[in-house]
Order: structure tokens, then sequence, then C-alpha cells
């Protein structure tokens, strides 16, 4: 692969870990393709299936962040049904209660901020990884605990399970409510930051996003390349989010 693919596989990586509020691949500019790529990428749920494969977070980063998120909820779920609170107003504390806790946890694994060095990023990849085995085993944690309460309230399992799935259903939309709110402060930042690239690599085009950039560039060396690997890693790499 020439230094033009390298350099922009750096560059996109480096917008996956800033937040892709603008210029994902499949983007048209506007507020609401921009608001849907980020919410393919970042979502706890979504982000499993949908993540890209260079994305800073790692799909493995990711089925452990949702496993302890969810054994947190479990957790807060059967601490809140063995209390006098109704069930409805116990899903929705849990909800709130939640998006701290994931935000930091996120942090804490993703460590993305070490992206914009390769030897910084070498440390932060190991870092993430001692955190990930921490939060297994915190994971488990939480599940004892929770049954440990329900066990000693003998709160009815019917109460604790409308409390848990509620609480899960309602935390997934308060993320894309605060998405849809990042994006919409974040997005003409981005959009600055992507322009100022554009500018300065490829004066003589008006690019919307990086997919329209690799398909500009990888014509110029795909005829010469015989690693049918890499070309189809391209394809995964710059694919629309959906």
């Amino acid at each position: 692969m020439p230094e033009q693919g390298k350099r922009l596989i750096v560059k996109f990586r480096k917008l996956l870990a800033r937040g892709p509020y603008y210029g994902y691949p499949g983007t048209d500019g506007t507020y609401t393709s921009n608001f849907l790529a980020y919410l393919f990428q970042e979502h706890i749920l979504l982000g499993l299936f949908y993540a890209n494969p260079i994305h800073p977070f790692s799909r493995r980063e990711r089925v452990i962040y949702f496993f302890n998120a969810t054994a947190w909820m479990f957790l807060l779920s059967a601490a809140l049904s063995s209390t006098p609170i109704p069930w409805y107003l116990s899903a929705f504390l849990v909800a709130v209660l939640s998006i701290p806790y994931e935000v930091m946890l996120r942090a804490l694994v993703e460590c993305s901020c070490c992206v914009y060095n390769k030897k910084v990023e070498a440390v932060g990849e190991t870092l993430g990884m001692c955190i990930m085995l921490i939060f297994c085993v915190v994971s488990i944690l939480w599940i004892t605990l929770a049954v440990v309460i329900l066990e000693e309230f003998q709160s009815g399992p019917t109460v604790f399970l409308e409390t848990w799935i509620v609480s899960l259903l309602e935390s997934y939309f308060l993320l894309v409510l605060c998405y849809a709110l990042k994006v919409a402060v974040l997005q003409h930042r981005t959009k600055r930051w992507f322009k100022n690239y554009v500018k300065k690599y490829f004066p003589n085009h008006k690019f919307t996003n990086f997919g329209e950039i690799a398909e500009c560039i990888h014509p110029t060396w795909a005829q010469c390349d015989k690693d049918k690997k890499i070309a189809a890693a391209w394809q995964r790499i710059f694919a629309p989010a959906w």
C-alpha cells in the first residue's frame, strides 16, 4: 500500500478516536447522516455489530464493556427492586445512574487519547487489556452481589426482571438522545478538522467523507496490488456504517 493510503487510514482512525461526528464513509454532510454514523459506531449495543474494524475501541473490548455495564445495571436493579420504590421509577433511576458509569468504563477501557502516538498506543493497549481483565472479575462481583441482595430481601423475581429489562431499554434510548445532542454540538468542529485535511492533501476536491477520499486514491494502486486481502480490508474499513 502506498504512503498516501497509509496516511489516510491513520487519519481516519484518529477521526474514530475523537468521535465520528463528521466525515464517516457513507455520510453526506447532513446532521441526520452524521448522527446515524455516530450512533452505529458508538452505541453500546449497535457498536457490537457495526463498529469499524480499525476503531480504537475494538469489538473484544466492546463485548467486555457491554457485559460489565449490563452486570452493573443488574446489581442496581436488584438493589432498587428491594425497596418500596415503584418498579417503573426504579427502572428509570437505574438507566440514569448507568450512564456516568458507562462513560467512565469506556474511557478506561478504550484509552482513545493514546491513538495519536504509536509508542503510547502500545502502552495504552496493554493497559486497556489489564483493565478489561479487572472488569471481567468486577462483572462477576456485581452479579454475585445482586443475587445476594435478591436472596436477602426476597424481592419478587417479576419486579426485579421488569426493573432490569426496562432499565436496559431506557438506557439505550437515553444514549441515543445524548448522542443526538453531542453530534449537534460537535459536528461543526470535526467538519473544520476534516476540511483542513482535505484542503492540505486534496486541494482540488470537495470531499464530504473519508469514503470518497478512499474511492479517489484506491484505483491508483489497487490494480498493482496482488494481495487481495489488503484490498478487501480497504473496502471494509471505508464501507458505510449501515
